[in-house]
């Protein structure tokens, strides 16, 4: 009788003797869905993050160039500032003399 009960995969334990393999199989399905719905969630998070980085570049970008073009403007006025102070400097230092 022993060997009945092996072959209609009854135990007293369990009872679901015969389909452990149907079992494993249907949990390693779900954790492979579980598993790949957290990949799918990681590369969302990673794609809204790259998305965030890349406009946060954009403006960074657009202040760079703004303060470019602002550096671009003075720097010949600092020039001619200094070329006046120094003249200044020089003319005072001379008439002290």
């Amino acid at each position: 009788m022993r060997g009945r009960e092996e072959a209609s995969g009854f135990v007293l334990g369990f009872g679901l003797e015969g389909l452990r393999d149907h079992v494993a199989a249907g949990f390693f399905h779900e954790d492979f869905h579980a598993a790949f719905r957290i990949l799918q969630l990681l590369l969302a998070i990673a794609r809204e993050r790259d998305a965030f980085l890349e406009k946060l570049h954009r403006v960074i970008e657009r202040e760079i160039r703004s303060l470019e073009l602002l550096d671009d403007f003075l720097k010949p006025r600092e020039a001619a500032l200094e070329f006046r102070l120094f003249w200044l400097r020089r003319v005072s230092f001379l008439r002290g003399s």
